[in-house]
């Protein structure tokens, strides 16, 4: 066999310059016309042997995991209502709490009134206290508007400057309330807020993607969130 031989599955198989004109004249009629079961038979027994390999399928463009993100995060929102609210959640120092105390007892301090620490203050609040903080702030949605439906999912990251974690998260099931009462509520409680309507043109990895895929980030989603619900058209 010359060098224009090819070897196909194990088999050796000739280049499509050596296939013999009446298979070629056959390849043809095989479009625009009913072949004989001869014609077929005789057909099939060569075409294995003149056939060419397959052309290799080229391999999928790789997508950068921040849009592969990005729409995943948008399809879920879709499949879950729409998402409703883009928030930062941020925290601010806190001083220390105290309480006035009043002695019932003993010679030298009986009936007197001092101040008993409650709460610590503190300037770095850390994982535990801004966990428990963000799971009080949907609570507080939920709560507010009657239904415990809210669904969500949150990414939390440090500040460099500060050392201090806060929050960015979409917020699902709270079209209802209102965005700058909740802004008031963390004020109080915890520190800055700044909470968004959410677009759907910008889809949902302008909002998020870029954070949770950074160093030292932490991803978290809601119970109730799918992928099986039908798409929001």
């Amino acid at each position: 066999m010359d060098s224009s031989s090819l070897l196909v599955n194990g088999n050796t198989a000739v280049a499509s310059r050596q296939v013999p004109q009446w298979l070629t004249q056959l390849r043809a009629d095989f479009k625009t016309r009913k072949l004989t079961m001869a014609e077929i038979e005789r057909m099939a027994k060569f075409e294995r042997r003149y056939a060419l390999p397959a052309e290799p399928t080229p391999e999928p463009e790789p997508v950068p995991i921040k849009d592969a993100w990005g729409q995943f995060m948008t399809d879920l929102g879709d499949r879950n209502g729409g998402w409703d609210w883009w928030v930062t959640l941020t925290f601010k120092p806190t001083v220390p709490r105290y309480r006035e105390r009043t002695e019932r007892s003993g010679l030298l301090y009986e009936g007197k009134t001092h101040k008993v620490l409650v709460t610590p203050g503190h300037d770095k609040p850390g994982w535990g206290y801004t966990g428990k903080a963000w799971d009080r702030f949907v609570t507080e949605c939920g709560l507010r508007k009657g239904l415990h439906d809210v669904r969500w999912v949150r990414g939390r990251e440090y500040q460099t400057w500060r050392g201090v974690p806060h929050f960015h998260g979409l917020l699902a099931g709270v079209a209802g309330l209102h965005r700058l009462s909740m802004m008031d509520w963390w004020f109080e409680h915890y520190g800055i807020a700044r909470i968004e309507p959410y677009d759907r043109t910008r889809g949902a990895g302008f909002y998020l993607c870029k954070y949770v895929t950074k160093e030292l980030g932490d991803i978290q989603f809601s119970g109730g969130l799918t992928m099986l619900a039908h798409v929001i058209k």
